[in-house]
């Protein structure tokens, strides 16, 4: 059973955690089924004066935020992508590589003007979808590697139930927040990487 609680409960860990992902960069994964808590957690996230790129792939979670940047890639659902390929591959099993360049591209130019950077980037669920783990790994982590070098907080969504997440994903990522939606309110848990979660669950 879900325990609510506000405010959060963070302990010292995650604390010190979010304080290093902020002052070095580094990358938050954001799960869950419900995509009203997608947005909300987005909000947060893009809450503030920095400069912001969002990479759309699916949909929006920006939450009528308006971003600085935004790099559009949509990509075909499951079933059409299979429908339209060849072989039975997808053609996202080889896209998120270009995804990824042409974000670490525009997250290097936007840190020359900034002081600080958000990025959302909107779903993996597609990359996830194609089955292409191991390419959306070493893309994960080679987000990760230029945000830190730009000093960059990068957000993926990945709309699905934790249990569903390849595990290899969350070792790609500083930290994982699960959002539920419950009435209307939405709730979150943080965790550091594939750990156990961290924190009960919270008010957003």
């Amino acid at each position: 059973m879900m325990k609510f609680e506000s405010p959060p409960p963070f302990d010292a860990a995650v604390a010190e955690t979010l304080s290093a992902v902020k002052r070095r960069g580094g990358s938050v994964l954001v799960v869950g089924p419900s995509e009203v808590s997608h947005t909300d957690i987005c909000r947060r996230f893009l809450d503030g004066d920095a400069e912001e790129i969002a990479v759309r792939t699916e949909r929006s979670t920006s939450g009528g935020n308006t971003v600085d940047r935004v790099i559009e890639r949509t990509i075909p659902t499951r079933s059409v992508s299979a429908s339209r390929s060849a072989g039975g591959k997808s053609p996202t099993s080889v896209d998120i590589e270009s995804v990824s360049e042409d974000l670490r591209t525009e997250m290097r130019d936007a840190a020359g003007e900034a002081s600080s950077l958000r990025v959302c980037f909107d779903s993996l669920r597609p990359f996830v979808d194609s089955g292409a783990d191991r390419r959306l790994v070493d893309a994960l982590e080679a987000i990760r590697s230029t945000a830190r070098e730009t000093d960059a907080v990068v957000h993926f969504h990945l709309p699905a139930m934790q249990a569903a997440v390849p595990s290899a994903l969350f070792d790609a990522v500083d930290l994982v927040v699960e959002v539920r939606r419950q009435g209307d309110a939405t709730y979150q848990r943080w965790q550091l990487g594939s750990e156990e979660p961290t924190t009960e669950w919270v008010a957003v």
